[in-house]
């Protein structure tokens, strides 16, 4: 069941089981235990090793009814790649590491680093003008921006405009502060900030959230574990953005200041429509299908 016209989802809650393909080399990863980072030891979402197998979980056979909607899904299960069923092509700019010891869904997540940047090619899927939209991901940070300089953003997920780089966009970003506050902002052509929440609050790093950002006609809620975390409006109209899309940091267009994560990224999916509209559970697996 998919959406028409890109508008509400009815809010979909419950347990759901991935059906996670055989994994295919895309991009530059690197799986070198070297570059490992430190096993999430606490309970719950983020603890690996649990000896499931691909098999197994594509054994469930669970399927997303929203699925016709998600314009894109990239779950690091192998591969920066995307498994929406109308797959984005990639550019890995730098080294990405395969993190099969702390992931959140599926057996292994994206680990980015300094230079660590996937870029989605710009074919018109992000050109959301005045539709409602869901952006969401899974994020595990592992240290707070500097307060000041290049860096002192982190990337999830960002769109730019190529004319007006960093004037012009719209994305997930940890911004700078104690606790990495979580981000979501759409500045308009002019510069000037035509939407902007933040949670006030602080993410608790080398720990699992999951955090996401609805668009709902001229409603924007951001969320955080599911919990409402900041509301805004605007009538804003977003510009069309011509340059690639980016995880992990902001588009090569931007040189040396690119705001790049460092943090594990999981599931990150992009709906054309309103996925929650409340508090809700957050989604632990996202079905391919």
């Amino acid at each position: 069941m998919g959406l028409t016209t890109k508008g509400r989802i009815p809010q979909f809650q419950g347990n759901l089981r991935a059906v996670v393909p055989t994994p295919t080399f895309s991009g530059r990863l690197t799986d070198n235990p070297a570059d490992s980072i430190n096993p999430n030891t606490g309970s719950g979402p983020g603890t690996g090793g649990s000896g499931v197998t691909f098999a197994e979980i594509a054994g469930t056979g669970s399927t997303d009814p929203f699925f016709d909607d998600v314009e894109l899904l990239v779950n690091g299960e192998g591969s920066v790649a995307d498994s929406s069923g109308n797959p984005a092509a990639f550019t890995v700019t730098s080294n990405i590491a395969l993190d099969t010891v702390t992931f959140q869904e599926g057996l292994s997540s994206l680990r980015f680093s300094e230079n660590g940047i996937a870029e989605i090619a710009d074919d018109g899927r992000f050109q959301v003008g005045t539709d409602s939209y869901t952006i969401e991901a899974w994020v595990y940070p592992r240290s707070n921006p500097p307060a000041s300089g290049s860096n002192r953003a982190q990337v999830i997920f960002q769109k730019e405009h190529s004319a007006n780089i960093g004037t012009v966009f719209w994305g997930l970003q940890l911004r700078n502060g104690p606790g990495a506050p979580l981000c979501f902002a759409y500045f308009g052509p002019s510069g000037s900030t035509s939407v902007a929440l933040s949670s006030g609050s602080t993410l608790a790093l080398n720990t699992w959230h999951h955090v996401a950002a609805v668009r709902d006609g001229n409603n924007y809620t951001l969320y955080i574990n599911g919990v409402q975390a900041a509301t805004d409006t605007s009538a804003h109209v977003h510009a069309a953005q011509n340059t690639p899309a980016s995880i992990g940091g902001r588009a090569a267009q931007h040189g040396a200041t690119r705001f790049f994560a460092n943090a594990n990224i999981d599931a990150v999916r992009f709906t054309n429509g309103v996925r929650y509209n409340g508090n809700f559970t957050p989604p632990t697996e996202f079905p391919t299908s």
